[in-house]
Order: structure tokens, then C-alpha cells, then sequence
């Protein structure tokens, strides 16, 4: 689940395309989420079977926004 709804979640270690409760196998995961306007997060992630990851980003700051 990703804050806001609509950010766009990518795995950028395999080749399917991410979607929404995405089953994968346990294993590590170069994951990035983003959206214009705010902070994009990326960060290996290790998934099990019980894993449930939320991510909020962060709004960029009016200046940087702006780039």
C-alpha cells in the first residue's frame, strides 16, 4: 500500500510489471516508489511469505518541487 494511492511502484529487479497484492517469492528486492511532487523512496527489501510493506512518501518542499 503506498501513500498517496496513486504513487508508482516499481520493482526494479525482475521483469514483471508490479500491481497491486503482486504475489512474490521470498527473496530481496530493489524496490522504488514515486510520484511528482514528492520524495521517491527505493530500497532492497527482504520478502517473506508474511511481508506486507507500506510506504508513505514525503511532499518535496515548495522549491524543490518546483524542479
Amino acid at each position: 500500500m503506498t501513500t498517496p494511492a496513486d504513487a508508482r511502484v516499481r520493482s526494479m529487479n525482475i521483469a514483471p510489471v508490479y500491481k497491486a497484492a503482486i504475489e512474490l517469492d521470498a527473496g530481496k528486492y530493489d524496490v522504488e516508489v514515486s510520484k511528482k511532487g514528492y520524495d521517491t523512496y527505493r530500497k532492497w527489501i527482504s520478502v517473506d511469505k508474511k511481508t506486507i510493506l507500506t510506504i508513505q512518501l514525503t511532499k518535496k518542499e515548495e522549491s524543490q518541487a518546483a524542479q
